[in-house]
């Protein structure tokens, strides 16, 4: 088993398509697992829309804000992989997941080990807006990722 790290990013503020929540980098010499991928919404909105999301591997674009990592199985443990929100769409996309999230109560993504997402070296994932939602609102994710190699 490699190292196990959690990302979490702020309240993004959404209001347009293709606003990345969170995203993950693989390191080029290294390869990851996601384990666990969630969203939550923060807006004291009380209406219940839905918003479609996607998730997407493929080649990094530009980054966004850095998240910091936070060792799970080893403490002072410093991921190789990088996390950020707020950046562009990747280039070169492979569509893992559409969805859509009710507002007010999230998203979370747990999968069995057969169908956990696996990113090669140099590779991106990333969980962002599929289209503008019908109001402004915020949104954080949190991705679970081990790091192998």
């Amino acid at each position: 088993m490699g190292q196990v790290y959690k990302f979490n990013s702020p309240f993004v503020s959404i209001s347009a398509a293709d606003t990345v929540v969170i995203e993950y980098r693989t390191p080029n010499d290294k390869s990851a697992i996601v384990h666990l991928a969630a969203l939550s919404q923060s807006s004291n909105d009380d209406t219940s829309d839905q918003i479609a999301f996607v998730v997407n591997r493929g080649t990094p674009s530009t980054a966004g804000t850095s998240v910091s990592a936070v060792g799970v199985n080893t403490q002072g443990a410093s991921a190789a992989g990088t996390s950020s929100y707020g950046g562009t769409k990747a280039v070169s996309v492979e569509v893992l997941e559409r969805f859509a999230a009710n507002a007010l109560s999230g998203w979370q993504y747990l999968p069995t080990p057969e169908f956990r997402w696996e990113l090669k070296g140099g590779e991106t994932i990333e969980i962002l807006t599929a289209a503008a939602p019908a109001s402004a609102t915020s949104f954080s994710g949190s991705l679970t990722v081990e790091e192998i190699g």
